[in-house]
């Protein structure tokens, strides 16, 4: 479920989003279309690898995105698995904190500078922490999966290699700063290509003039 979280100091943000696979590159106008149609959506955000090393290169990788409708949220909204991020030095980690309701946990996790499938999730304990275990199992055991938590006990016992790491939504609000903060924000989802439109426009302006002169 998609959940407000509550960021001190900065503003709230919304986890639990279901980040989609943007795999083709001919046709990726289409794709986004009929994948926001689906989603009747307002806002969107495309997740590019941060590590990019330049907006071509970036154009070319695999990229994900989020969307919301104006059901979901009226304002324009934040998306907190960025703020997680951008916070965490590791492009291979798992998450799991408690939020403020009982009983709700927000799990998240990054493979290689990407979100994991499903793994941007709000839910109760038996969800999250079967998520948990999952993900963990399906993970490298030569080496040590990096864990963020301010659930240690949850996690201690677990028949796994982890390498246990305070966080919370506390913690996480002062390993940010308000540019961070910003950087999250989804932008206005359009449906028609501004490139088309503004094709069609000089199409128009051309055709007009041309009549202009002709009579």
């Amino acid at each position: 479920m998609l959940k407000l979280l509550e960021v001190p100091g900065h503003g709230q943000a919304i986890a639990g989003l279901d980040w989609l696979s943007l795999d083709g590159i001919e046709n990726r106008q289409a794709e986004l279309r009929q994948l926001a149609r689906s989603a009747n959506a307002a806002w969107q955000f495309i997740w590019s690898d941060s590590d990019s090393e330049s907006a071509l290169r970036a154009s070319f990788l695999e990229q994900k995105i989020a969307f919301l409708s104006k059901a979901d949220s009226r304002a324009r909204p934040y998306a907190a698995a960025i703020l997680l991020r951008d916070s965490l030095p590791d492009r291979t980690f798992l998450s799991l904190l408690a939020l403020n309701e009982p009983d709700t946990f927000w799990v998240f996790a990054l493979i290689n500078g990407m979100p994991a499938k499903r793994m941007d999730f709000v839910g109760g304990i038996h969800e999250a922490m079967s998520l948990v275990r999952d993900f963990i199992s399906s993970q490298d055991k030569s080496s040590d999966l990096p864990v963020y938590t301010d659930q240690p006990e949850l996690l201690i016992d677990l028949p796994y290699r982890m390498d246990l790491r305070s966080m919370s939504l506390e913690v996480l609000s002062h390993t940010i700063e308000k540019k961070d903060f910003a950087k999250s924000r989804f932008s206005l989802y359009v449906p028609v290509s501004v490139t088309a439109v503004a094709v069609a426009v000089l199409v128009v302006l051309g055709v007009a003039g041309y009549l202009a002169y002709d009579a």
